[in-house]
């Protein structure tokens, strides 16, 4: 059977998919493959049966084919590898030189293909063995961190709400915890973008808000930093350092000390679909509907596509770039939805929820893409998201669209805290933070300033301070609360690079207004 049916011309195209879904595991829905991979079959299909029509074999026409798409596929990551490589390599990163290179590749590859002699049985069962072991690696790993995910949620796992008994949960308050990712400290932000945001602050400040000017995080990525929060301690005391590469930190974020705390005193969990970790298991999720036949281009696809020969084409000159823009920024209009869905449903639904419940809303806002004007409307100008993983084309749109973000959130955040405070039936505890700053390529002590403002209905903030940061946040909701005595432990911050999240070290806030 392996050297009679040519289901290469599956398994090959599959893994150029397959593979860059691996490569961004933690960054891409599970779904979000579903459309590509029924895509790239079709066109393998699709190309089968036209070289079929001209050669009448089978077997030649199938691995023509499988020879086309894995040059096709292959080509932009060559590009790509050239392009960061040596000095004396980039040269060779030109779509005028390689793209005949690879043409004269395929077509020498199918001319050979077609003439062979004989018998193209041998052929037809190397080409499956290589798709077999091409498939095979990356969806071994992809079933490896799903494994070993599932049995940190198995570990972790939390039961639902229950009541407690003599009407206890009636007067409990509603907790909101609210992450806008990458919202910087206002001293970060005037001295970085010349952006004074002391009218929102006031604002707060107004309506009860203890705003800590000092506000740090604990670790410099998202997940890091969140998982920190709900276990209420450092990384390295809660997990072992194998849970860091293998995607077991982002569990801590869904089962954890906060969550357990909460459910046993009957708390419903209320939160959102996120990319970073699945939080299914809440009392209450909000999901943004996936609809396969969406307009809109997913970044996966995205990606995809420049991984691919299709690149040439995009980038053969100004005006297929500017045509192409438009196909290749609607992610950018689907991360605008998601984003309004969340602030939308946090500001219009999740109020009327039936209390006590602990709200947890992540808001990848103001964190780019730079796709919200100041009022909400959607950014139409790309030179906010036409760079490289959609973002800016250069700095000077990179912090008008950070600020523009900025304005716009304040303006939501403040009517869904008016919102809140007003409707709720127990006066409401609401916590607001970053959870990092958007600095990551410049002084690595910015990346931890954040926004950081807390809620309480009765304005005793005696144990809140200025360099405060959100591994606290919870010992002191709690001891305030419901009279626990966690202990506060030290305040320290810890960077690290995107390419080495785990490999941190301390930062000492030098900001003159924190010394």
């Amino acid at each position: 059977m392996i050297k009679k049916v040519p289901f290469h011309l599956i398994l090959i195209p599959a893994y150029f998919v397959v593979a860059l879904y691996n490569q961004n595991i933690a960054e891409v829905f599970p779904q979000d493959i579903v459309r590509p991979l029924i895509v790239v079959i079709l066109i393998s299909l699709v190309l089968f049966l036209l070289i079929y029509l001209f050669i009448h074999d089978v077997k030649r026409a199938a691995l023509s084919a499988s020879t086309i798409l894995f040059f096709f596929f292959l080509y932009g990551l060559v590009y790509g590898a050239l392009k960061i490589g040596s000095t004396g390599i980039t040269s060779l990163a030109r779509h005028r030189i390689l793209l005949p290179l690879f043409l004269m590749l395929i077509g020498i590859s199918v001319w050979k293909i077609i003439k062979i002699k004989g018998d193209t049985g041998i052929y037809t069962q190397l080409f499956n063995l290589f798709g077999i072991v091409l498939l095979f690696l990356p969806t071994i790993n992809i079933v490896w961190i799903n494994h070993a995910q599932s049995e940190a949620k198995a570990v972790n796992e939390i039961p639902q709400a229950v009541s407690m008994s003599g009407g206890q949960t009636a007067q409990q308050p509603d907790i909101y915890y609210i992450i806008a990712d990458a919202y910087g400290r206002a001293d970060y932000l005037l001295d970085e973008y010349d952006f004074d945001n002391s009218a929102f602050l006031n604002w707060l400040d107004e309506k009860g808000f203890y705003v800590a000017d000092c506000g740090r995080s604990n670790y410099a990525h998202t997940v890091l930093s969140l998982s920190s929060t709900f276990e209420m301690n450092y990384i390295p005391a809660y997990a072992s350092v194998d849970q860091y590469y293998d995607g077991g930190l982002d569990d801590y974020v869904v089962h954890n000390r906060v969550r357990e705390e909460l459910v046993n005193r009957g708390y419903q969990i209320v939160t959102f679909e996120n990319v970073h970790w699945d939080y299914e298991d809440a009392d209450i999720f909000y999901d943004f509907e996936f609809d396969i036949f969406s307009p809109y281009l997913r970044p996966f696809e995205n990606m995809l596509m420049m991984n691919s020969m299709f690149r040439a084409v995009i980038e053969f000159n100004d005006t297929t770039q500017d045509y192409f823009a438009a196909l290749t920024s609607t992610p950018v209009k689907e991360h605008y939805a998601r984003q309004k869905f969340i602030l939308d449903t946090l500001e219009n639904e999740v109020i009327a929820v039936e209390g006590p419940k602990f709200v947890f809303a992540h808001v990848e806002t103001p964190h780019g893409p730079y796709v919200f004007d100041e009022d909400g409307t959607f950014l139409e100008e790309d030179a906010f998201y036409r760079g490289e993983y959609y973002s800016a084309i250069n700095d000077m749109y990179g912090d008008l669209g950070y600020i523009k973000q900025i304005q716009f959130m304040n303006g939501r955040l403040e009517t869904i805290v008016e919102n809140i405070l007003q409707q709720s039936a127990v006066p409401p505890i609401i916590i607001i933070q970053g959870d990092h700053s958007i600095e990551e390529f410049g002084d690595a002590e910015d990346r931890m300033k954040v926004l950081y403002a807390v809620y309480y209905p009765d304005g005793d903030y005696a144990d809140f301070y200025e360099h405060i940061t959100p591994i606290n946040t919870f010992r002191n909701v709690f001891n305030h609360v419901y009279g626990t005595t966690y202990p506060l432990l030290e305040d320290h911050s810890f960077y690290s690079a995107r390419t080495d999240r785990f490999d941190w070290y301390e930062i000492i806030d030098s900001s003159p207004v924190c010394q």
